[in-house]
């Protein structure tokens, strides 16, 4: 989240007086009829909250959905905006054009976006500390994977983003190269230590077989997923981190 937090204005609270009667009737010969109840006086309709329209600056991409899914995600948003106060008015973006406009607009601090897509760590000590609104909404944080909400959305002691979508790596593999050395096709619950080691099992370079890929970049969670650190925790030191045991095994195949 980049630039400034929305402020909630409190809804005013209206109180309306209606009246609810009940008429008795005794066992005795011809009762003096009750006179007629004014109609009850409806309470006025509380107004609408004042709503404050945020710019959103994103892009079109595999790891934050297409321009369709993204729209569907603000039309739902925006459904709640007379509850919520913030309605969401998004600006797509090119995707060869997008880091350079951003980091152009926070480097003259002109024309910055409420919020944007984060998609590049220059960008990070402009975001907005996130921490306080977190706990005024009691957003659970606990709900989303550990690893991937540390290592996309803090920055030193802050959190400067949420999630906005759940993605999933899909690998696929060759069933004959599996039967060639009588290795077990993967199952369910076939784990990320099974497939380095198959990976490992498949791997010929003689022949230019490998027997497997990954993404190469340090960031992408598989390399976390095997305990891999870029560098330290502080962000100070990568020899011992970059170039350790859980680095180098979790990128060799």
């Amino acid at each position: 989240m980049i630039g400034k937090p929305v402020t909630r204005r409190n809804l005013l609270k209206l109180a309306g007086i209606g009246a609810v009667g009940t008429v008795a009737t005794a066992c005795a010969p011809a009762a003096t009829p009750a006179p007629a109840k004014p109609a009850a006086t409806a309470a006025p309709a509380a107004p609408a909250k004042a709503v404050t329209t945020l710019d959103w600056w994103t892009v079109a991409s595999a790891d934050v959905g297409t321009q369709p899914q993204q729209e569907g995600l603000i039309a739902e948003f925006n459904k709640l905006s007379n509850q919520t106060g913030a309605s969401v008015k998004a600006t797509f973006l090119p995707d060869d054009g997008f880091s350079e406009k951003m980091t152009t607009v926070l480097g003259t601090g002109t024309g910055v976006p409420d919020v944007s897509t984060i998609v590049v760590d220059s960008w990070f000590p402009a975001a907005t500390d996130l921490r306080e609104l977190i706990a005024r909404d009691k957003i659970d944080i606990n709900q989303y994977a550990k690893i991937f909400f540390d290592t996309r959305c803090r920055f030193g002691e802050k959190i400067i983003g949420l999630p906005i979508t759940t993605g999933a790596t899909m690998y696929y593999y060759n069933k004959d190269l599996f039967a060639s050395k009588g290795l077990k096709e993967p199952q369910w619950g076939y784990t990320m230590q099974q497939w380095l080691e198959d990976a490992r099992k498949l791997t010929d370079k003689s022949k230019k077989i490998f027997g497997g890929a990954m993404p190469t970049r340090i960031w992408r969670g598989e390399f976390f997923a095997f305990g891999a650190q870029p560098m330290d925790p502080e962000g100070k030191r990568a020899d011992g981190f970059i170039n350790s045991d859980k680095t180098v095994n979790s990128s060799l195949v």
